[in-house]
């Protein structure tokens, strides 16, 4: 679905609920839907509305007591995702193995590299600042706000 349909579902189910609390999943957030450059976390559907239609999402859901969240493939890489290399796939030490067959054939990643060498974690900071127009190696985030809460509190 386009964000901002997303968007107007929630506030449906919202009022039908009486603001029963929600959280949404996003699966096919990127590129061009669900398993379409799969490992590039930080490439938001342009047909879906984009960047900033995401953002208006995420800041209605919040309106209506909601909590946003994305599906993302640690398992699997596409061709055409732009973070796709062979040392991603765990070439030359690792035989290259095919993953889902969807779009392009994806490949399997070796997630111990993907995670040892940091380049999962640089991908989710991609997203992350993409999506709230920061810069993390600039270290323009936002400080970090933390509500005191009771231990029986969830």
């Amino acid at each position: 679905n386009p964000y901002l349909k997303t968007a107007d579902n929630i506030r449906k189910v919202y009022l039908a609920t009486d603001g029963l609390p929600q959280a949404v999943v996003l699966k096919g957030y990127g590129n061009e839907g669900h398993d379409s450059a799969n490992s590039e976390y930080a490439d938001i559907a342009e047909r879906e509305g984009g960047v900033e239609d995401f953002r208006k999402l995420i800041q209605i859901a919040h309106l209506y007591n909601t909590e946003v969240g994305v599906h993302i493939n640690a398992q699997e890489a596409y061709p055409e995702s732009k973070s796709f290399c062979d040392r991603m796939l765990g070439y030359p030490y690792k035989q290259i193995s095919n993953g889902w067959g969807w779009l392009d054939q994806s490949h399997v990643i070796d997630k111990i590299w993907d995670l040892t060498s940091n380049c999962r974690w640089k991908r989710l900071v991609q997203f992350y600042d993409r999506i709230n127009g920061t810069n993390f190696n600039t270290n323009q985030w936002p400080p970090l706000q933390r509500t005191p809460r009771a231990p029986w509190q969830i």
